[in-house]
């Protein structure tokens, strides 16, 4: 079996688990709702709309956020980069040659 042959069946794995976990929810959230007269697909739906204002909150703040504070990364990234190359050029290799 190849590399290529594994990862692909790996990516078959992964698709099937979640594809199952999805699918045995959705029944069950279903159960519940048929359990409960359609009451709880009120609960689902509700939960559905906190999250579709999170969503959209991440969107129009969240992401903003992140693009207006990308240059202040960059600079702090140089500027630990540097630091490192700093650190690197004050270490010498220990002398190796055995003297007599």
């Amino acid at each position: 079996m190849t590399r290529d042959d594994s990862s692909g069946q790996q990516q078959r794995h992964a698709f099937l688990s979640v594809f199952l976990t999805l699918l045995a929810l959705g029944l069950g959230l279903l159960v519940l709702v048929f359990l409960s007269g359609g009451f709880f697909l009120y609960v689902v739906l509700f939960g559905g709309g906190i999250l579709m204002l999170g969503a959209f909150h991440y969107l129009l703040w969240g992401r903003a956020f992140s693009q207006e504070t990308s240059g202040e990364r960059e600079e702090e990234q140089l500027r630990q980069r540097a630091a490192e190359m700093e650190t690197d050029q004050r270490w010498h290799p220990p002398e190796t040659r055995v003297r007599r």
